[in-house]
């Protein structure tokens, strides 16, 4: 999409705004009397005020808004070229019309209390396809959403030379057997939770970190659903920006984790209660 939503916005009052945005550009661009640049004028004061997403400036001030002011009124191609920019931008609106229904239905593909599990949390918990995710959230089902960023970061570990890169295998093959069908959005986790990788379409937003990114995810499943949205990490920074942001968050319990994150959390808490410093 080119117009992005307000963070406070519902998705179903942006659709039915721009959409009604397109109606008036199309109704407007048949309306010569107040001249080309009366027109351009009122065009960019109506899209500003109807337009509940961001980047409004860059759509309604456009290169050629610019280019009728400067040839004014008295110009013959004025008119033509405010008429090709209300068309233009008609057709650009209903362009995002579609995109924006289209990410509905993504964000909306499942059902349940959602779980947003970070790369962090995957590598140090058990095989994710065997976990009782219903019972973090105490209900069912719950609804466990991979960002694409965490299955990148994956990917990245299972070529790298750490500890995780054979379970960063493991968890990818898992995946992979999971989604076998390549039409398939969602899939089962026994009978309480369901499991699926968020790919949305059109342009991708890019990030410097990959936790700002997995916590956008997390807060664009908020604002698309309405429903709870719980991150899933062992990292506290992780954790208090979550919180920050308006999002649950919460560390997985010991019954959650791997032999060897155990093994490191007594030894960390041994430390503690000795006094030592690390």
């Amino acid at each position: 999409m080119i117009l992005e939503l307000k963070p406070t916005v519902n998705p179903q009052l942006a659709v039915s705004e721009v959409r009604q945005l397109a109606d008036r550009a199309q109704n407007f661009s048949g309306q010569i009397p107040g001249g080309p640049i009366d027109q351009v004028h009122k065009w960019q004061s109506l899209a500003h005020d109807a337009l509940t997403v961001r980047s409004v400036s860059e759509f309604v001030y456009s290169a050629r808004y610019f280019q009728v002011l400067a040839l004014g009124s008295a110009n013959p191609f004025a008119g033509s070229m405010h008429l090709q920019e209300l068309t233009d931008q008609e057709a650009m609106l209903r362009t995002e019309v579609t995109e924006l229904s289209q990410m509905i239905d993504v964000y909306r593909a499942g059902i349940g209390s959602i779980l947003v599990p970070d790369t962090s949390a995957l590598l140090r918990m058990k095989s994710f396809v065997g976990l009782p995710w219903a019972e973090l959230v105490e209900s069912s089902p719950a609804r466990v959403v991979l960002p694409l960023r965490v299955v990148e970061e994956l990917d990245r570990h299972k070529y790298g030379e750490t500890e995780y890169r054979n379970t960063a295998r493991k968890l990818l093959r898992s995946v992979e057997d999971l989604f076998q069908d390549s039409l398939q959005r969602i899939a089962p986790l026994g009978t309480t939770a369901t499991v699926e990788i968020l790919v949305v379409p059109g342009p991708r937003q890019h990030f410097d970190g990959g936790d700002q990114e997995i916590l956008e995810t997390a807060r664009r499943l908020r604002q698309f659903t309405a429903d709870s949205v719980t991150v899933v990490t062992l990292d506290t920074a992780m954790r208090a920006q979550a919180r920050l942001t308006g999002l649950k968050a919460l560390e997985p319990p010991a019954s959650f984790l791997r032999a060897q994150e155990l093994k490191l959390r007594m030894e960390a808490n041994q430390d503690e209660g000795n006094g030592s410093l690390i």
